[in-house]
């Protein structure tokens, strides 16, 4: 397989600042990259300047569309996503077909992120994590402490 840097990535864009660290962090190694901004959970000006697309959350077919004529290879989830409910998503073809493969894990958050990052895994894309992905650029921190105070050794004594 080739460096992951050298590889198109999908980022499919939530609400937040997660979205925008990971395009600057493209821009700063110089990856490729291609945004799909969630109708009605990524930021309005997310996608401006950069090559993206913007779908809604049940338009599964032109989803994957847009990432493969974008030539992605690897995805990362970025930025919050609220549940919608299942009468709001207005699936196309592909997203009925999904979700009455998945049946009752819709109902549960871990079993149906888990059902998504299948499907795409079944599409053909690469998941990459938030930390892998950052830690391409340089901008993960270190390993250890992340503030001034250290983990105490030991039980803290009861007073």
């Amino acid at each position: 397989m080739t460096d992951p840097a050298q590889r198109t990535l999908g980022i499919v864009a939530g609400g937040g600042d997660l979205p925008r660290e990971i395009i600057a962090a493209c821009r700063a190694r110089g990856q490729n990259f291609f945004v799909l901004a969630l109708d009605g959970q990524a930021d309005a000006d997310i996608t401006e300047g950069v090559p993206h697309a913007r779908h809604r959350m049940g338009a599964a077919g032109a989803i994957f569309e847009s990432l493969r004529t974008a030539g992605v290879q690897d995805v990362v989830f970025a930025g919050k996503v609220k549940r919608p409910s299942l009468l709001s998503v207005a699936p196309d073809v592909r997203g009925a077909a999904f979700i009455a493969r998945i049946g009752l894990k819709a109902f549960g958050d871990d079993g149906l992120l888990r059902a998504i990052a299948e499907e795409f895994e079944r599409e053909g894309f690469v998941l990459r994590s938030v930390p892998d992905v950052l830690a391409l650029g340089g901008s993960a921190p270190e390993a250890g402490p992340l503030g001034q105070h250290k983990p105490m050794r030991g039980p803290k004594p009861i007073l």
